[in-house]
């Protein structure tokens, strides 16, 4: 990694960074807040441009990074950021939930501050009071479009893009149209949010190497004398745990209605280190697995929507489910995927668990990959899974995901746990109007294929190993499934 750009002269020196924001008499300068350990997120964030394509600002309430967000699009826009890789004029996007809200009192307001009246060369309002804009031109060129999700995903297509600043978190075709937009020019994204929604893409977004993870939460916010400590306090005390985990540290769990609210990275996902698979300071096995132990596959089918395929060994000695692969990619036609895992799926102890789909089990039946249908209980299956994520005898759970970025395929690419990890965390319950969750519903049915091939390949495997017959069906086991295998 580059040694960071040092602007420590501008945290010290007002009128330095009064005019690194754009502003030379201005009202007032941009002071990133630090802890008293020396620790300044807001900081960080700003000097990630210098060498991140990606960044992304993950905070609880009122830690500021909007504010952050905000000075960071004026600055480059200006042509006064410290370290933003392109001069004007820019093409940028600013996109927010809605108008009346997330442009008009959050994202503007955020990035207005920054800009001096008289650079600004012409402007195009949604509305005039309060302001809402939809472009601003400056004088030197640089063009700001203010984009909103409510606006709908067609409103994103377009020309590239040099910057695109999103606050909170977006539907995920939304960030598909963005990232698109940003291909030619090689163009940055900044995501600021407080991860309430647990969105797949954004948890991708923190694993890219290419992304800096800036995280704050309102206690640092508050030891850096920023907010009133025994604010938050009260206000953490008055939230449940799952919320004060979002809302005031800033971190990313599954909040009320998780589907598996046992489920845990720090506690379900085994990691390789010195020839064994790890979950924290306890061994789960050898690794490589050992070869002798059974493996089991299956695949929740899908063309436009992902498509997830994995394999698990099975740990006979204390009841394990030990999933090591799962290949998961969208566009890829049946035909090319039974031609692809023939071979990476190795010989199997039963057929390969699928849904009902028979164009695709037909295309794996031709490649010589015999296939069963699989368990479709979801009640049942859910309360399975749920059981077998909870610990065994030895004190590690029933089902255990293995994370290894060395698994990278040449057309699927990287093929570990990780994928079944990222849905786990995110498979939910609808919410009703109040923003409890209705529990009597089905989940949402969204990023959930891999959870859904988990599901089928936990109950299948649970049923084959304790009749000891591979290859047979009944829904109507669904109602008896037990975790003894």
């Amino acid at each position: 990694m580059s040694e960071p750009l040092d602007i420590q002269g501008l945290i010290d020196e007002a009128a330095a960074i009064d005019a690194v924001a754009g502003y030379v008499d201005g009202p007032e300068s941009f002071l990133p807040w630090v802890t008293p350990d020396g620790r300044s997120p807001q900081r960080d964030y700003v000097l990630g441009a210098k060498e991140y394509p990606r960044r992304l600002f993950q905070a609880g309430n009122r830690c500021g990074k909007t504010f952050t967000g905000g000075f960071d699009v004026a600055a480059a826009a200006m042509g006064t950021h410290p370290c933003f890789p392109f001069s004007p004029p820019l093409s940028i996007w600013v996109s927010a939930l809605d108008r009346d809200f997330g442009v008009a009192q959050v994202a503007w307001p955020a990035i207005k501050r920054w800009i001096p009246p008289q650079e600004i060369a012409s402007a195009a309002w949604h509305r005039r009071e309060p302001e809402s804009p939809l472009t601003i031109r400056l004088r030197n060129g640089s063009q700001i479009d203010f984009k909103t999700v409510d606006s709908g995903r067609q409103k994103y297509q377009g020309t590239g893009l040099h910057l695109v600043w999103t606050d909170e978190e977006h539907p995920a075709d939304i960030m598909q149209e963005i990232r698109a937009r940003l291909l030619d020019y090689g163009g940055r994204l900044n995501v600021t949010c407080t991860p309430l929604l647990r969105s797949a893409w954004l948890q991708d977004l923190t694993r890219d190497p290419k992304t800096l993870v800036v995280r704050a939460s309102m206690l640092d916010a508050a030891h850096a004398g920023v907010i009133n400590l025994q604010e938050v306090l009260d206000y953490a005390e008055s939230l449940p745990e799952r919320q004060r985990r979002v809302r005031v540290l800033g971190d990313f769990v599954a909040m009320e209605g998780a589907v598996y609210p046992s489920f845990s990275a720090a506690t379900h996902v085994a990691k390789p280190r010195d020839g064994a698979l790890w979950i924290g300071d306890k061994r789960v096995c050898d690794y490589p697995i050992p070869a002798k132990w059974p493996r089991y596959a299956a695949a929740d089918f899908g063309i436009n929507h992902p498509m997830a395929v994995g394999r698990a060994a099975h740990d006979g000695r204390i009841g394990r489910l030990i999933v090591e692969r799962c290949w998961y990619a969208s566009g890829v036609r049946f035909s090319r995927w039974a031609e692809t895992l023939g071979p990476e799926l190795g010989k199997l102890a039963g057929p390969l668990i699928c849904d009902r789909d028979a164009g695709g089990r037909a295309e794996f039946d031709a490649a010589g990959i015999e296939t069963a249908p699989a368990l479709k209980a979801i009640q049942a299956g859910i309360e399975l899974v749920e059981r077998l994520l909870e610990p065994r005898s030895d004190g590690l759970p029933g089902i255990v995901l293995v994370e290894d970025p060395a698994l990278v395929h040449p057309t699927l690419g990287r093929y570990d746990a990780r994928r079944v990890a990222v849905e786990i965390g995110n498979y939910h319950y609808p919410e009703n109007k109040e923003g409890k969750p209705l529990r009597a519903d089905l989940p949402v049915k969204q990023d959930d294929d891999a959870v859904d091939m988990l599901r089928y390949l936990a109950t299948t495997v649970s049923m084959w190993t304790r009749t000891g017959a591979p290859g047979k069906v009944d829904d109507g086991i669904g109602r008896r499934l037990k975790v003894d295998w």
